[in-house]
């Protein structure tokens, strides 16, 4: 029974592994726009 939940655990990871990677190299462009917004302001 616990190997077959692993099984699907792991589908489910495999699944979702592209997603996470979209998700992080969104999070790092928005932080990189609003550090360049912030340095626009402050000159």
């Amino acid at each position: 029974d616990t190997e077959k939940y692993r099984m699907e655990l792991t589908e489910v990871r495999a699944q979702l592994e592209p997603w996470e990677k979209q998700l992080i190299g969104c999070k790092g462009r928005l932080d990189v726009a609003s550090a360049e917004s912030k340095l626009l302001k402050e000159k």
